[in-house]
């Protein structure tokens, strides 16, 4: 799905694919979640592809001053489980440390762009799709969390928790 994305930001294409990898992968190797869960690289590819492929997922990428990524967010389209109405799962939402000294407009940037994909896929849909846009403190900082909560509440309406079973007690988690 070609999106017209705001400025600052663009859809991400086959070419940023080894970019974005380095991207996804430095994430989980700076989450907490690491720790306990390995990342799998094929798994990481094949959720680029997705959106690079266009075949139901959208990324939309910020690009730092070097050309590195500064900022990016994934998506993918699909069904809720009970449903056949399409709604837009928030897989990744995040803007490196050394970006967010560009205070919240990198991340205003990032939510303009899932918002605007929401907009595209609901236009014809009998029901509106919906942007789910969970995050947790086991893949984000810890320290991220509030922040992130509060950011997420500017642009939809919470509607539940995560909760995940298993973890050692250790785990470095705010909740």
């Amino acid at each position: 799905m070609p999106l017209d994305p705001p400025a600052g930001i663009r859809q991400a294409e086959p070419k940023d694919e080894r970019a974005l990898f380095a991207f996804l992968k430095s994430l989980h190797e700076t989450s907490p979640i690491s720790k306990i869960v390995p990342y799998d690289p094929g798994k990481i590819v094949s959720a680029i592809q997705l959106g690079t492929q266009r075949r139901g997922g959208i990324i939309g990428i910020i690009d730092g001053p070097d050309g590195s990524i500064a900022a990016s967010a994934g998506m993918l389209v699909d069904e809720w489980w009970w449903s056949q109405t399409p709604a837009i799962f928030l897989r990744w939402f995040h803007v490196r440390a050394e970006h967010r000294k560009e205070g919240v407009a990198h991340y205003r940037h990032l939510f303009e762009f899932c918002l605007l994909a929401r907009e595209m896929l609901s236009e014809g849909q009998p029901h509106p799709v919906l942007l789910d846009m969970s995050h947790d403190s086991a893949i984000d900082d810890a320290e991220l969390v509030e922040a992130k909560d509060r950011l997420f509440g500017r642009f939809g309406r919470r509607v539940g928790s995560i909760f995940l079973a298993g973890l050692p007690e250790d785990f470095p988690i705010k909740s």
